[in-house]
């Protein structure tokens, strides 16, 4: 049979499967157009409907997934009417039977409606990325749970353009390997048959992802845009900001926060609160009183564990000091002796303090917050650093710096950087270099990596690919580094207001307020979240590999999917950038996780 024929054969049967209800791909005569994708596509407002696609068929009435255990996957359904209005539709899941057992759709199904966001400045890689015009306009990227008090389920139709729901299956890590099958529904509210049905095939393979993070993505929570949506507060630096478990005007906020914390959690993040930092008063010219009480009431579950459903606890906390905190500018200067005494006698209790509790361990130090590059911030680095090294707290120290100048790179003026007491390099991706992570490693140290934008690395913002967030845990294989650091995980967007676009790194927040949607004890996951997890997820299938003598097939396939990132994006200097050195279609993903699994399974 030719192609032209299959083709046309497909297409007389999905005429078939739209006029008996059990799948429609171009609008009926009662004018829905409903079609099914992976969560890894980009449906937006005017793409058109897909009859066939890696996990939807029209033609079989089928959608199919494979999954491993302890692993969460996702389905798009995407509506759209050329007849308005139209709706309300209900998109039900039921349960799955497969091997001796059902997956209960109630249990481990989630389901959310999909909010669009205006975006009205765009970052200048945008064009040349994604191949689409910087005009404003609006992206899918919140998602409202489907029983929200506004803005869920169902879904009604009163625009031209594709509406979102998507669907989260959490597989449980004790789920018995085989086939399991189960239907999707798309029901108008005032009907009895569906106007969208097909069966759901769920393929669990004997391959089960690890508990705990092989690719840690610490997630900086500054929860003041939250508070302030969510319940009013006032904006107060974060260092400022006290949360008091306690105190009976703080048991909302308190819950806020901790929602937010276990939210990325739940997201395989490892968030880090830059909040509620402890009360300290001098005693003397080289020592420090800090109440430690509310501190340790407010986080001591997050390190132990104890917080969090699973019972696993963050794998790094930051040690609560900051270049605010103390306050350089009120006690004489950063360069001054009297500061230097004040944050070393801060340092060594807090380093005594932690020790104490047993979470020094993970204890790190970032006091510089990422910034444009110049001898200036270099030399505030140094300086902290070397107050860090003369006091009684060795501390593991972050920073957002190149691991060496970048002079090697064309940059005639770039400052030297010569800093031996970092501990832990955490540069934004452009000023990555992976040909100085080999030295960085033989004298100790880590190379964490800090999303940018391409084609240095994907981009955390809303007007991103999909493929963005989710290469970013492959880019992190390929260059070497141990670590993400997503700088503003909770920041809410603002279209008036985008933020300091030069601050590299600069970014939306994986989570979004709720307040809109009626919802005010948590936040919103975004996109960007669940497919920055997915990434996570094929970094754990890479560690697989690795755990059972396939490196270099796991070398190989990052390879493949990365060819380049970090400054090996730069042609012959940092102002001459090659094209994305990743795919924007997200089959190239899907097919190296499928070999993956393949291979493991």
């Amino acid at each position: 049979m030719t192609a032209c024929r299959r083709w046309g054969a497909a297409a007389l049967l999905g005429v078939a499967v739209l006029l008996t209800g059990t799948g429609c791909l171009e609008p009926s005569a009662r004018g829905v157009a409903i079609w099914v994708a992976d969560g890894d596509e980009d449906i937006l407002a005017d793409t058109p409907p897909s009859s066939e696609n890696d996990v939807f068929s029209a033609a079989r009435g089928q959608v199919r997934l494979r999954t491993a255990l302890n692993e969460t996957v996702a389905l798009q359904v995407a509506l759209r009417s050329s007849a308005l209005p139209a709706g309300p539709f209900d998109v039900r899941v039921s349960d799955l039977a497969g091997p001796g057992e059902r997956l209960s759709g109630d249990a481990f199904v989630r389901r959310y409606r999909v909010q669009y966001t205006k975006v009205v400045r765009f970052r200048s890689w945008y064009p040349a990325h994604t191949g689409r015009p910087a005009m404003p306009g609006l992206f899918p990227d919140v998602l409202v749970p489907w029983d929200a008090p506004r803005g869920g389920g169902p879904v009604q139709l009163t625009e031209a353009r594709n509406e979102l729901v998507w669907i989260d299956f959490a597989v449980p890590p004790t789920a018995r390997p085989g086939v399991y099958r189960g239907r999707l529904e798309v029901r108008h509210v005032a009907e009895r048959q569906p106007r969208f049905a097909c069966d759901l095939v769920l393929e669990v393979l004997p391959v089960a992802l690890p508990g705990r993070h092989g690719l840690p993505v610490l997630c900086r929570v500054d929860p003041g845009d939250l508070l302030a949506m969510h319940l009013r507060w006032p904006r107060t630096p974060a260092e400022q900001l006290a949360l008091l478990p306690d105190a009976p005007s703080h048991l909302a906020a308190v819950g806020l926060v901790r929602e937010t914390l276990e939210l990325l959690h739940a997201h395989r993040m490892d968030p880090l609160l830059w909040a509620a930092f402890p009360k300290f008063q001098a005693t003397d010219d080289r020592r420090v009183a800090v109440d430690w009480a509310a501190y340790d009431a407010l986080v001591a579950g997050w390190l132990d564990g104890s917080a969090f459903p699973d019972r696993a606890p963050v794998e790094y906390w930051p040690i609560p000091a900051s270049l605010d905190y103390p306050d350089a500018a009120r006690n004489g200067g950063l360069g001054s002796p009297r500061y230097a005494r004040l944050l070393a006698a801060y340092l060594a209790e807090c380093r005594r303090h932690f020790a104490e509790r047993g979470w020094l361990d993970r204890a790190v130090l970032r006091v510089c917050p990422p910034a444009p590059l110049d001898a200036g911030v270099v030399d505030r680095v140094r300086t902290l650093t070397e107050i860090v090294r003369r006091s009684e707290a060795p501390l593991a120290v972050v920073a957002h710096l190149p691991t060496r100048s970048l002079a090697g790179l064309g940059w005639s003026g770039a400052p030297a950087v010569e800093l031996p007491d970092v501990t832990v390099w955490a540069p934004p991706a452009m000023w990555f270099e992976p040909a100085a992570i080999a030295t960085v490693r033989q004298l100790g140290r880590a190379a964490w990596l800090m999303p940018d934008r391409p084609p240095y690395s994907g981009a955390l913002t809303i007007e991103a690919p999909a493929t963005d967030a989710r290469v970013l845990a492959w880019q992190a294989y390929r260059l070497g580094a141990s670590a993400l650091w997503i700088e503003d995980a909770a920041r809410a967007h603002d279209p008036d207001d985008p933020g300091d676009l030069s601050r590299p790194a600069a970014m939306d927040g994986l989570v979004q307020p709720a307040a809109d949607y009626g919802i005010r004890e948590r936040p919103l996951a975004t996109l960007r979240l669940k497919r920055l997890r997915r990434g996570v997820q094929d970094y754990e299938l890479l560690r697989l590999l690795e755990e059972n003598g396939r490196r270099l097939l796991a070398e190989s396939l990052v390879q493949q999917v990365v060819r380049w990132a970090g400054t090996d994006a730069c042609r012959d200097n940092l102002l001459s950038g090659r094209e994305s050195g990743w795919s924007t279609d997200p089959a190239v993903l899907r097919t190296a996780r499928e070999l993956m699994l393949a291979e493991l399974a």
